[in-house]
């Protein structure tokens, strides 16, 4: 899509950006919950598969989005900073 746009690319990016760091920290936390259910609950074998689904989705989707930034980071002031941390 940042082609099409042309002079909003850049803020394009920090959106992306941003909502690529609010995802992070929504793994985060839904990790911990995760961890939290299998530390102080008991469990079955089968409950321990929806979840490591989940988060290995989110995990998934997470490496994508981070590798599509850091394609992009090379045109990119903000991005081309930040290049380490997306790769």
């Amino acid at each position: 899509l940042l082609p099409r746009f042309g002079s909003h690319r850049e803020p394009l990016l920090f959106l992306s950006l941003a909502f690529w760091l609010c995802g992070g920290m929504l793994y985060i936390w839904m990790i911990s919950l995760i961890f939290y259910r299998y530390t102080f609950f008991s469990f079955s074998p089968s409950d321990l598969m929806p979840p490591y689904w989940v988060n290995m989705g989110a995990m998934a989707i997470s490496a994508l989005a981070g590798t599509t930034l850091g394609a992009s980071a090379p045109g990119s002031p903000l991005l081309s900073k930040m290049e380490p941390f997306l790769r």
